[in-house]
C-alpha cells in the first residue's frame, strides 16, 4: 500500500507544479482558456494516477 500512496503523492505534486506554471501564464493570457487547460491537466493526471494504481496492484497480486 505504501507504493501506491507514494505514486499518488508524486502525481499530485506534479499536478500542483504544472498548475502553478499555468497560473503564472494566466496573468499574461485569457483567464478562461487557462482555467480550461488547467482542468484538463488535472483530469489527465488523475487518470494517470489511477492507471498507476492498477498497475501496482497487479504487481502485488
Amino acid at each position: 500500500m505504501r507504493i501506491i500512496t507514494q505514486e499518488t503523492s508524486l502525481a499530485t505534486k506534479f499536478a500542483h507544479a504544472i498548475a502553478g506554471k499555468v497560473a503564472e501564464l494566466s496573468l499574461l493570457n485569457n483567464q478562461k482558456l487557462i482555467y480550461r487547460y488547467k482542468k484538463n491537466i488535472y483530469s489527465y493526471l488523475s487518470t494517470f494516477a489511477c492507471r498507476m494504481h492498477s498497475h501496482t496492484l497487479a504487481k502485488l497480486l
